[in-house]
């Protein structure tokens, strides 16, 4: 392949990539300098309006790069976005989650609730510090920056009758489900240890 060195490259000019139309006998002049005459057509004033309206495109300029970020993320976080269960603010934050973890969080707010921006914040800083993480880790770190009221919710846990009674025979007491899932639960903990050792 041969080398270009030295060969002029031309840019694209501003109004070429805006495609602003060329028309003969126009001049560029600073804004600074138009001054208002008699009939001037266009009645621009700096005004309350005037300022609103700059607050408005700023805000909207905003809005579009949150809306370009939401590209990065998996669809089934785009859909909870759609749906208007994940706000767009804590969406934004999660676009810059690699694809993997995202699918990790995913899991884990199907699993449990809709994580709050703040708790995204406690990931990527996480993240900043740590090049991989472990779905054990990712609840770890979500749970303990869980909004203050919910912190409180793996005191007590209620689970229905009619759900325990898909997994248990009609027969089986009280005593013996508890003793069931006991021994359930320190399985899953002993096992959970090991792959976090």
């Amino acid at each position: 392949m041969a080398k270009r060195v030295g060969q002029k490259i031309k840019m694209t000019s501003i109004d070429e990539l805006l495609c602003v139309p060329s028309v003969a006998g126009c001049d560029e002049i600073e804004v600074a300098k138009i001054r208002p005459f008699k009939d001037y057509p266009f009645k621009v004033l700096d005004d309350e309006k005037m300022h609103e309206l700059v607050e408005k495109v700023g805000e909207s300029r905003g809005q579009l790069h949150w809306y370009l970020r939401l590209v990065e993320l998996i669809p089934p976080i785009l859909e909870l976005v759609d749906k208007k269960d994940l706000a767009l603010v804590t969406a934004v934050e999660v676009s810059f989650l690699d694809q993997e973890i995202q699918q990790m969080l995913y899991e884990y707010m199907c699993e449990n609730e809709i994580c709050k921006t703040f708790q995204i914040f406690a990931l990527r800083d996480y993240l900043k510090e740590n090049d991989t993480i472990t779905k054990m880790e990712l609840m770890r770190i979500l749970n303990e920056n869980a909004p203050k009221d919910e912190s409180n919710r793996f005191q007590q846990l209620t689970i229905t009758k009619k759900k325990l009674q898909e997994y248990f025979p009609v027969f089986y007491t009280k005593s013996q489900m508890e003793k069931v899932l006991y021994q359930l639960l320190e399985e899953w903990k002993k096992q959970n240890n090991k792959s976090e050792g």
